[in-house]
């Protein structure tokens, strides 16, 4: 474990993800998605546990049910993940075009993922583009 990371220093997960096709188990369904990088945040060795936890099992794709009737735009739309746990206290929020989305939230809370006694976050952004969006700047 880095100094970097003892200190609470964020640290980026992975590379971005340019593009998860629709209907792909990485996606978001019936949208394409732009995948940003996994930003995490903590302390102690297990620091980075919910960002590679986001990383490998790209929640989004479980989620996506509860998210798609927030989508409030037609064809972009974005998508915030945010983790946050230490001990007691758990802060998980899924924000939809910068707007709190209480019912997303509410299963990204529940879902099986690290815990830690240390306090650590991790976030995630999404930008969600319609298929129908890429066939029209296609033709």
């Amino acid at each position: 474990m880095s100094d970097a990371m003892e200190a609470g220093t964020p640290t980026p997960l992975g590379a971005d993800r340019v593009l998860e096709l629709a209907g792909t188990p990485e996606g978001f369904p019936g949208w394409h998605a732009i995948i940003g990088g996994v930003s995490t945040w903590g302390f102690g060795e297990d620091a980075s546990a919910k960002g590679q936890w986001i990383a490998d099992t790209s929640p989004w794709a479980e989620l996506a049910p509860v998210v798609a009737p927030g989508l409030n735009r037609p064809f972009l739309n974005g998508v915030r993940l945010f983790v946050g746990q230490g001990g007691d206290f758990t802060n998980c929020e899924v924000r939809i075009n910068g707007v709190p989305h209480e019912p997303s939230s509410a299963v990204l809370t529940g879902m099986d993922r690290p815990r830690t006694e240390k306090v650590s976050t991790a976030r995630a952004f999404l930008l969600l583009v319609h298929p129908e969006e890429t066939s029209h700047s296609l033709a």
